[in-house]
């Protein structure tokens, strides 16, 4: 009998909770503030969660019991085909967040964006970076909410999207490119694939059918790809080729540069959308005190600080290089 009565409360507080959803989401149905959700974006968000503020952003869970706060916590960065090494580079930030956080953090590598997105979605990470064109489906597919990027003093940093040959390349232009190899980096990334679609038409070249579409799987393998002669040009993450060369990984004098396009922001952390509010905050304070040691401010080519990022600002920037019709039929 006490089983059947336990059941049935069940039941009624799901009904409950059911009714109190929708209801709180009808008027985010009706209309929207933002221009941006006038776009098909406000239509992207997975319809595992909701957006009553319309900001966006999945909403943390309404029941409190449905929020988590992990004893220990995963963090992953974006993937860029060398994670261990660059992960022991960022060894003092992640022993400096379990000091500032009070729990383990524990850093679990990526083999590409597409799984990182996944692990957010199903709860094996807590905390990740995304790069500017994976950020847009991390937020809807995985409920991702952006919070910090890195920058110093004067602002956030952006790259520039550029195309490079071969220095002994016969190539100087776009339109060089039809009938060539060219390597892109994977459906999710903005300056390695997105870009293209949006921003090449308008100079005579269409991705996919005037020139060969490889995916390299990282912006790093592109270059070196081109470097070996696999592709015969590649498009890559300015920031990407810089950290190369910093690393005596790749030389300046190998490539030309036969487009730009800029700027885009980094690569930006995020948090799961169902942490404890308290937690969220903590995570938040965390990284806005912290300031890079030397190395990190090395690998990072100036950053000495995380700082707050506004995701519809990101948008807007994005959306000054990237037509949003083109990032939604990549990430859908």
């Amino acid at each position: 009998m006490k089983s059947i009565i336990h059941n049935y409360q069940r039941a009624i507080r799901r009904l409950f909770s059911t009714l109190l959803l929708l209801f709180l989401t009808l008027p985010s149905l009706i209309a929207a503030d933002s221009p941006i959700n006038e776009g098909k974006l406000q239509d992207i968000l997975d319809p595992k969660y909701y957006d009553i503020d319309g900001d966006l952003l999945a909403d943390p869970p309404l029941l409190p019991h449905l929020q988590v706060d992990p004893a220990t916590l995963v963090i992953s960065i974006v993937p860029n085909g060398d994670e261990h090494a660059y992960a022991h580079q960022l060894n003092p930030f992640f022993n400096y967040l379990q000091s500032c956080l009070q729990r383990p953090v524990i850093f679990y590598p990526m083999q590409s964006s597409y799984a990182e997105v996944e692990a957010m979605r199903n709860g094996s990470i807590h905390i990740a970076s995304f790069s500017a064109g994976a950020l847009i489906h991390a937020v809807n597919r995985a409920g991702a909410i952006p919070f910090a990027g890195k920058g110093n003093e004067d602002g956030l940093l952006t790259t520039d999207m550029i195309v490079i040959v071969r220095q002994d390349s016969p190539l100087y232009n776009l339109k060089d490119l039809k009938g060539t190899r060219v390597a892109h980096v994977n459906f999710a990334s903005s300056a390695g694939h997105l870009a293209a679609l949006s921003l090449f038409p308008a100079e005579g070249i269409t991705p996919g059918e005037d020139y060969e579409i490889f995916f390299s799987g990282k912006h790093r393998q592109s270059i070196f790809g081109v470097k070996s002669g696999d592709y015969d040009a590649a498009l890559i993450a300015q920031e990407v080729l810089d950290r190369l060369v910093l690393l005596d990984l790749a030389s300046y004098d190998d490539f030309r540069i036969i487009y730009r396009k800029g700027s885009a922001p980094f690569a930006a952390y995020t948090y799961a959308h169902n942490l404890a509010p308290a937690l969220k905050e903590q995570i938040q304070n965390c990284f806005y005190q912290y300031r890079f040691p030397e190395e990190m401010q090395r690998i990072y080519l100036g950053a000495d600080r995380y700082l707050p990022l506004n995701y519809q600002e990101e948008l807007e920037t994005l959306f000054q290089i990237y037509t949003p019709q083109k990032l939604n039929q990549e990430i859908d």
